[in-house]
């Protein structure tokens, strides 16, 4: 959790260095924004476990930190980002998700045909060990 937190305050901080004043008034302000409270929650959570240790009681509210641990988890909308500036990536797991329908009626087939041989082979094996019995019982060999 801390390598997380460093690494995404690093990556702000040097977005805030590039872009300056603009990182708050660029076209992409909104995703900014989202950054920037994300990472200060998350920072904000660690100075809190840092400030609690070695303390008895929490310095600050149970369900301000289970909100703060919720609002975490908006974290993940920041990988679904990335996915947009992915053309290539997308065009492969769509493909795969059509080609699911297709390659389940194979497997619907193969299991199909699996299903047919075994009964086949287990008819031959239930003929062979009865003629073995019927010629146990009369004496042929």
């Amino acid at each position: 959790e801390k390598v997380f937190s460093v690494f995404f305050t690093t990556e702000l901080v040097l977005r805030l260095i590039a872009f300056g004043k603009r990182f708050f008034t660029m076209p992409s302000r909104g995703w900014n924004i989202l950054d920037f409270v994300v990472v200060s929650m998350q920072l904000l959570e660690q100075f809190f476990d840092v400030v609690s240790i070695g303390k008895s009681s929490f310095p600050v509210p149970l369900t301000l930190m289970r909100m703060l641990r919720i609002l975490r988890l908006v974290r993940i909308v920041r990988v679904v980002r990335l996915l947009r500036y992915m053309a290539e990536l997308r065009t492969i797991v769509v493909s795969i998700m059509a080609s699911m329908k297709p390659l389940m009626s194979i497997i619907v087939l193969l299991l199909l045909w699996l299903y047919m041989i075994g009964c086949y082979v287990t008819q031959l094996t239930l003929n062979y060990r009865l003629d073995c019995i019927r010629a146990i019982d009369t004496g042929e060999e």
